[in-house]
């Protein structure tokens, strides 16, 4: 398939390179001539505008910054695209907007978090009721080499960003302090972080092997007046698990408000 992005930055370039093994890649970027070295690295072509590389795809990923939106707009004012599908990987721009600006295009929310460069990503998109269902079945395909990739009503897609589009910025802060952690107990911080990584990709082995809930094998671990359960017992001191949802709760108010302002 031959399939443009525009906006080629850490996301877009992400997707870019684990996208180009099997499709023909074209790009465009604010700096033509930064976006050439992307280019020639997957074997892509760069294009000098956007009106250039719409005309010569079928399947357009949309991954500039919201604040840039407008000037893709511009672009395409006037022009119809009735056999293009556009994938929006814009936080916050509703379907709706996105629709009322592409005309004639076939509309998909993707909200894709950073882990997608590794394979290893969370791929949530919805689409308006005119994407048919083998177009759906199509892009459900074409974007498993990023992860997971799971449909959901627009309604979701707050909920979505912060769950799995802020949540790996949680998740490294916790790794952090794991590690220093470590380090006050006297390991050294690359034989520590080594060591968490290592727990942590084991514990999710168990939960994706055992299919158990995290609870049930929380007390596998933790013996009667042991080690564990007086660690269990500081964190819940700590307010550790109430911490953790109010900040992914956070995150999802503040989707849902800057959806709001653009």
């Amino acid at each position: 398939m031959k399939i443009g992005i525009i906006g080629c930055g850490h996301m877009g370039g992400g997707i870019a390179r684990r996208l180009s093994d099997t499709h023909e890649i074209f790009l465009c970027g604010h700096n033509f001539k930064a976006t050439e070295g992307l280019a020639k690295e997957i074997n892509a072509t760069n294009c000098k505008n956007v009106e250039e590389l719409v005309d010569q795809v079928e399947l357009i990923i949309l991954a500039v910054k919201p604040k840039d939106l407008n000037n893709v707009i511009t672009e395409f004012k006037g022009k119809i695209f009735t056999n293009k599908i556009l994938i929006s990987v814009l936080s916050g721009i509703s379907l709706e907007k996105l629709a009322n600006n592409f005309s004639g295009m076939k509309i998909t929310r993707m909200m894709p978090n950073m882990a997608v460069v590794q394979g290893e990503g969370v791929v949530g998109l919805s689409a308006l009721d005119n994407l048919e269902v083998d177009q759906k079945e199509l892009l459900t395909k074409l974007f498993l080499p990023l992860g997971l990739v799971k449909w959901f009503p627009e309604t979701m897609m707050d909920a979505v960003t912060a769950l799995t589009g802020s949540g790996p910025a949680f998740v490294l802060v916790m790794i952090e302090a794991m590690v220093e952690a470590g380090v006050k107990m006297g390991f050294n911080a690359i034989d520590g972080q080594a060591l968490v990584l290592q727990m942590i990709q084991g514990t999710l082995s168990m939960l994706k092997e055992t299919k158990k809930h995290p609870a049930e094998l929380k007390w596998q671990i933790a013996s009667p007046g042991g080690t564990t359960i007086a660690g269990l017992n500081e964190l819940e001191t700590c307010g550790l698990r109430n911490g953790i949802i109010k900040t992914f709760l956070a995150t999802y108010q503040q989707s849902i408000l800057l959806g709001k302002l653009v």
